[in-house]
């Protein structure tokens, strides 16, 4: 993307695609469910005598749901599953002008001098 004189691109803002992130939030929450359950079970087992496997499986339970959580906010996962979503995070110089800027873009958001765009069409 090639931008008007005086603009420099700090980054292109990418996201997680929509689907990505309702399907990561239902396979948070099934496995939540299922958390819930080991948990049942776990309380019984220990109730029984039985201490390290419920242990060992509420561990990894809380691991896994903590994993899925971590995916489905979009902290795990990086760049890989994120794709650009057409705004760009840029700053201007002193030789920019403001006004061919925003008739040019479209200003989402602003904060600390850095700009966030989007092309007008």
């Amino acid at each position: 993307m090639e931008f008007i004189n005086g603009v420099i691109l700090i980054e292109a803002v990418k996201s997680m695609p929509i689907w990505l992130q309702i399907t990561a939030y239902f396979v948070t929450l099934a496995i939540f469910i299922l958390d819930i359950y080991i948990t049942v079970k776990v309380s019984r087992s220990i109730a029984e005598g039985e201490f390290l496997k419920p242990i060992v499986a509420e561990v990894l339970g809380v691991a896994l749901l903590v994993t899925a959580g971590a995916f489905a906010k979009g902290e795990i996962g990086g760049d890989y599953f994120k794709v650009p979503n057409g705004l760009y995070r840029v700053t201007v110089t002193a030789e920019t002008d403001m006004t061919e800027f925003q008739d040019t873009y479209e200003i989402v958001d602003y904060k600390d001098g850095v700009y966030t765009i989007k092309v007008r069409e």
